[in-house]
């Protein structure tokens, strides 16, 4: 299957649950180089109540030639063409995926703050 190819199968699969769930509520869009065989760019929608939360990773041998913005584009038009509403969050210091976030005509409606376990809890019960 190619999903489990993907750079980021463990992790999607582990967010939803399993690889099942992700099959379910989750799309993928993938660009492979034909000459190698090897996974180029990958971008995730994970649909939720009309909202579809996108991701992208682009294998590092083949960053800056543009292949986040291309696979996201297809990706957002697909998410449109189905009446969701795809919506992007980054980390507020990674530029890159700002930039491509601004590309396809997202912009900055909502900020928000994650919050983690500290590391002080980690061995409470």
């Amino acid at each position: 299957m190619l999903f489990r190819r993907c750079q980021w199968s463990g992790f999607m699969s582990s967010i939803l649950g399993s690889e099942a769930n992700f099959m379910e509520r989750a799309s993928a869009f993938v660009l492979i180089d034909q000459d190698s065989d090897t996974i180029a760019s990958e971008a995730f929608a994970i649909r939720s109540r009309g909202f579809a939360e996108i991701a992208v990773v682009t294998n590092p041998i083949y960053q800056g030639r543009g292949l986040s913005t291309l696979l996201c584009s297809q990706l957002v038009q697909w998410l449109m063409d189905r009446d969701l509403q795809p919506i992007w969050s980054c980390d507020e210091t990674n530029a890159a995926s700002w930039r491509v976030a601004e590309k396809l005509g997202m912009d900055l409606s909502v900020s928000y703050t994650f919050f983690k376990r500290a590391a002080h809890f980690a061995n409470a019960r």
